[in-house]
């Protein structure tokens, strides 16, 4: 079951994560990479299908126990994980348009994550349920979406 802070919970957020389990992840996906090359590419540190950030940073730390030389990377990805996934800080807006079909549709009435960190205040995709999707070209047009949560004013400098 993905971590919803007691106050989000109002907001049925993530569904199907909580109906099946699994956390959410926002990352930098050129850290991940940049780090997974490191290692010769023998390990995805893509944090996908974990059921918990503890379970993610377990992961890490086997890896980093095996391959001492990336300690330091991988203690850097693991703060810019936890700086990053502080969902008290992401923002919730429910989408109001019409309700598009596909894969990754958004749906009429249904409420999404923004995310974003304190250090880093920008446009980064939605959290889609169980998929982060900042490669998704989502309309951003403020008729289409109520903003109901904006701690760091991310979306109001966003929809337009």
């Amino acid at each position: 079951m993905p971590y919803i802070p007691d106050e989000h919970k109002k907001y049925n957020l993530l569904p199907q994560s909580c109906l099946d389990g699994g956390e959410v992840f926002s990352y930098d996906s050129d850290l991940v990479y940049g780090l997974e090359s490191l290692l010769d590419n023998k390990y995805s540190l893509i944090p996908y299908g974990y059921d918990s950030y503890e379970e993610y940073y377990e992961h890490l730390d086997s890896i980093s126990a095996e391959n001492p030389s990336v300690k330091e990377k991988i203690e850097e990805l693991k703060k810019d994980i936890k700086k990053r996934n502080i969902k008290e800080n992401w923002s919730i807006a429910k989408y109001v348009g019409d309700t598009t079909d596909g894969v990754f549709g958004l749906t009429h009435d249904r409420y999404y994550y923004f995310p974003c960190s304190a250090d880093d205040i920008t446009y980064d995709g939605i959290i889609d349920d169980e998929e982060f999707t900042s490669y998704m070209n989502y309309p951003l047009s403020k008729s289409l979406w109520e903003i109901v949560e904006d701690p760091l004013k991310l979306l109001e400098r966003v929809l337009h």
